[in-house]
């Protein structure tokens, strides 16, 4: 599923209204234009003031991510954006790389939980020690996230992340690009599997474990 907004779209607070972008190759090369990055020495990549327009991206071993990045950077360098991507394992990415803020991009999937809870991406606390990848700073935003976080109220919280949403769409620090699945596999002869969304962690598709059986038998009537 692509994604419209960081909040997917089956999950509370997602808002249908807030801002998209399109994919639109057209009018990224009118923008670089209108900036005066031109690709003077035609070597492919786009320059300004002696300056080559150059991405650091960064991303996880995880072999989706990878696959990913590699179609992102294309899509950039398609327009005279010149891309590396560095492939790290998550571990060193999360230690060393996120705190140094030593990178352009990072692409990286989120788990934002179930009712949804952007605080550690997005709220201003997370940036020095945190996965405020994007140094992202709104005031309105960090009293959203924290309005959102101290309701128990369902309808509440997914008010603020509405609004929250219809920020995050404007300022636009972080690209949402899918909803990727988690596919389960079971044997065969289990039965009364019924079909659950898995939002928060991975032992989520044993919530329904009491339904699941193995062996049955015909009862008579009489």
């Amino acid at each position: 599923e692509t994604l419209k907004t960081i909040i997917p779209s089956f999950a509370p607070g997602y808002d249908e209204a807030a801002q998209d972008y399109l994919y639109n190759p057209a009018a990224s090369i009118t923008s670089l234009d209108e900036l005066k990055y031109v690709d003077s020495d035609q070597d492919g990549i786009r320059e300004k003031n002696g300056q080559k327009l150059e991405l650091l991206i960064y991303t996880t071993d995880d072999s989706s991510l990878q696959k990913m990045a590699e179609l992102v950077s294309a899509d950039w360098q398609a327009a005279g954006i010149g891309t590396k991507v560095v492939v790290i394992d998550l571990l060193s990415l999360q230690k060393i790389i996120i705190p140094s803020h030593n990178y352009d991009a990072i692409i990286l999937g989120e788990n934002l939980g179930y009712p949804p809870d952007p605080y550690p991406y997005f709220h201003s606390s997370q940036i020095e020690n945190g996965l405020n990848i994007s140094a992202y700073k709104n005031l309105a935003v960090d009293s959203l996230l924290e309005d959102e976080r101290l309701s128990i109220d369902l309808s509440a919280r997914t008010e603020k992340l509405k609004s929250f949403s219809r920020i995050l769409a404007e300022d636009l620090p972080a690209i949402p690009l899918v909803n990727a699945p988690y596919l389960y596999g079971a044997n065969i002869s289990v039965k009364g599997i019924p079909k659950v969304r898995i939002a928060q962690n991975s032992s989520d598709r044993f919530l329904e474990v009491g339904s699941w059986y193995i062996k049955s038998e015909r009862k008579s009537k009489f």
